[in-house]
């Protein structure tokens, strides 16, 4: 096996058996352009060392340490910045099959001349390939719009400071689009802010952002029903061009996980809430931030202020008490993934990850002694200083570098979850018990009993 790097340190890792006396195997690193391949290759007069003759010593290891940014930890993501370039692609290998940690697809750090020159894949979109999103995180577009979002507070006065507020992110990506296929998610989005203005704003001050993009593609039409005065507190944003992009270095998009059951735009949104919407909380001033669907419906009434008691009982995290099993496919590598982190930082997680493995350790950590459960996405609460403590967003830039919770389609659902199980402790999570959630715009009954015949939505 042999670690590349470009100016840098060679170093070699040789492993030998005696049934490949004429084979050896290599994982070539290279800085940029990146291509990861393990491959095995007829070595017909390559000589390791350690072999006397014909004679080869069952195993032989000689590892020479790279420093520098040839680091194995370097390659799965400790890089110092945001900056996404060339892919690292793993290739067939005849000869032995590859473990689920390596058949990761990592990314590697390239500087801004390797960025603008890297050849991109073909996306679903050229445009979108041509102006794919180099950067994890986009503070420019982030001042805009709390800008623009607390010029529209204003519109709101109140005495209750942002730090008690909880803000409530709806991402509505396509806006308000007046096509026939979008009628019916309108009608959820009404219905859903006006059980939250019933059910949980009496008690609990929101502030409620609806993003969606506003481009010639996609303008950003009004419905007729919204307005300020039936409609409080609702704020309607528009949803930044440049951080509605693919990001910079993944594989072609026809080649991510469950790609022909999902659009492009439903992989950019967990990666969206990991990163876009919580920066936005943060450098607005709150301290809480609340990820929300735009047809979840609360359907029973909450009679105590929410962030009153996350603050009395300490906790970090509120959620939804339903708990769904994720398919295979859509949390594979994410495991082994967070066990090399908590094998690098010799971190003991806080939180019960390990009742959530087979066996009940570390090393049921992995893909296949992964349970898969997870709480609900479409109601999370989260403490926003939580969020950017450092293990915790170390985890995040390793979780973003790999590029693997758009390709991999983890989404953010899947990387809070293991966040919450990593770092949260179990007195920190707050299952909310009094939460009725509804959750299901594909049956049209279920329209009819929670919007019509509770009245708040004439048929």
């Amino acid at each position: 096996m042999q670690f590349v790097c470009e100016q840098s340190a060679t170093f070699h890792i040789k492993i030998a058996r005696p049934e490949q006396q004429r084979q050896s195997r290599f994982l070539h690193i290279r800085n940029s352009p990146g291509r990861f391949a393990n491959k095995t290759h007829k070595q017909k007069n390559h000589k390791l060392i350690g072999n006397h003759g014909n004679k080869m010593v069952p195993w032989i290891v000689l590892f020479v340490i790279c420093l520098s940014q040839c680091h194995l930890g370097a390659v799965l993501g400790q890089y110092d910045n945001g900056l996404l370039s060339s892919n690292f692609e793993q290739e067939e290998d005849h000869n032995q099959q590859a473990s689920t940690v390596s058949s990761l697809r990592g990314r590697q750090l390239g500087n801004t001349e390797d960025k603008l020159t890297h050849q991109l894949p073909s996306f679903e979109s050229a445009a979108s390939a041509l102006q794919c999103n180099p950067f994890h995180h986009n503070p420019k577009e982030v001042t805009e719009a709390v800008e623009a979002a607390k010029k529209s507070l204003e519109k709101f006065p109140t005495d209750v400071p942002l730090a008690s507020r909880i803000p409530v992110m709806i991402l509505f990506s396509k806006g308000f689009a007046t096509s026939s296929h979008m009628t019916n998610r309108l009608e959820y989005l009404r219905c859903a802010l006006l059980k939250l203005q019933r059910n949980i704003m009496p008690h609990t001050t929101l502030d409620i952002f609806i993003w969606g993009l506003n481009t010639t593609a996609h303008p950003l039409v009004i419905p007729a029903w919204f307005n300020d005065k039936d409609f409080p507190r609702v704020h309607i944003m528009a949803l930044p061009e440049a951080v509605w992009r693919i990001p910079c270095g993944l594989m072609d998009d026809r080649d991510w996980t469950l790609r022909k059951h999902f659009d492009v735009d439903y992989y950019l949104m967990g990666r969206w809430r990991l990163t876009f919407s919580f920066d936005f909380a943060r450098a607005m001033g709150y301290e809480y931030h609340l990820q929300f669907d735009d047809d979840t419906m609360v359907n029973s009434d909450i009679t105590f202020n929410i962030t009153e008691r996350m603050d009395a009982q300490k906790y970090n995290t509120a959620l939804f008490s339903d708990v769904i099993y994720e398919i295979p496919a859509a949390t594979l590598g994410l495991s082994e993934l967070t066990s090399y982190w908590l094998r690098i930082n010799h971190y003991t997680p806080r939180g019960p990850i390990y009742k959530h493995t087979t066996p009940a350790n570390l090393q049921g950590l992995n893909s296949d002694g992964y349970h898969r459960a997870y709480s609900p996405g479409y109601f999370m609460l989260f403490r926003v200083s939580w969020w950017f403590s450092p293990h915790v967003q170390d985890f995040l830039r390793m979780i973003l570098r790999s590029g693997r919770d758009v390709e991999g389609r983890w989404q953010e659902q899947a990387v809070m979850n293991m966040m919450i199980y990593i770092f949260i402790a179990e007195p920190e999570i707050w299952v909310i018990k009094e939460l009725d959630l509804g959750h299901d715009r594909h049956k049209r009954a279920n329209f009819e009993n929670w919007c019509i015949k509770t009245g708040l939505i004439s048929g």
